[in-house]
This record gives C-alpha cells, structure tokens and sequence, in this order.
C-alpha cells in the first residue's frame, strides 16, 4: 500500500481560512483507492487515515510504501496551545503537567490520567477557548499569584 498526503486549496471555517489535505492509500497491486479529507497533516490525522485506510481495505498490506511523508518520519512535539488555538485549563491545574488529547470533535485534558477538562474542538485559528466553569474557579480563588491568569 503506497500512503501519501496531498493539497486540495483552502476552505472558510469560521473567521479562520484552513488548507484542506488529503490522505491517500492506494493499494499497488489492484489501485483500490482509499482517501480522507483533513485540516492538517499532523501524525495524529495521519494515523487516523492509516487505521481508517486498513479498516476500508478490510486488512494490512504486507508493505507499506512513504513518499518522504513527514508524519511518518519527524517526531511530534506538544504545546500547551493546539492547532493555533488556546484552550482553558481548571486553575488548580496551571503549571502541572498536562496531557493533551484530542479527536475530530473534541479535545480532554488529563492530569495523572484523569480528565480534568474536556472541550468542543475549534478547527478556527487564533481562538481562545473557556470553559465557564474555569472562570467560576477563577473568581472564587485567592487572587495571590498574577501568573495563574497568564494560562489563557
């Protein structure tokens, strides 16, 4: 199965213009093709158009064949932003490690395992993201330590 990405312009999501990527799976032998349009071309889309592509075709390939593809070579790193946007975190939580995962619908952060927040995921660019329960926490806090509100 050869896998590769390609470009197919621009779309409006919001205020936010967005390239559009496309996943492609071909399998060499019989050229059944399997596509999935994304947003970006990140390791976690990519590995959901692999998984989906196998799910399609219905089994694995016995070799898989990378077009100098990024997502299957570069190791990713995390952010405390994700995608361009800035999602609010419970205020106990500000400078404690944070794990970051997110789906096509929804993002969750977890501390120690356990999902502390849970957001709509924006496809929009530059947004800032509250829940309003973290504002609530916000004000019934000691207003001690200025740094607590630079998480936004």
């Amino acid at each position: 199965m050869q896998v590769d990405w390609g470009e197919c312009g621009t779309i409006q999501v919001g205020t936010t213009r967005r390239k559009v990527s496309v996943f492609v799976a071909v399998l060499c032998h019989s050229r059944l093709m399997y596509i999935e349009f994304t947003l970006s071309q990140r390791k976690a889309e990519f590995y959901r158009g692999l998984v989906n592509a196998l799910v399609f075709f219905g089994g694995s390939p016995r070799n898989l064949i990378f077009d100098n593809l990024k997502a299957a070579v570069l190791n990713g790193a995390g952010r405390s932003a994700f995608d361009g946007n800035r999602y609010s975190a419970p205020p106990q939580f500000v400078r404690r490690p944070i794990t970051l995962r997110a789906n096509r619908d929804e993002l969750r952060l977890l501390h120690e395992g356990r999902v502390v927040a849970q957001h709509v995921r924006s496809y929009e660019r530059g947004q800032l993201l509250v829940l309003p329960e973290h504002l609530i926490d916000d004000i019934e806090l000691e207003p001690a330590d200025p740094a607590l509100y630079d998480r936004f």
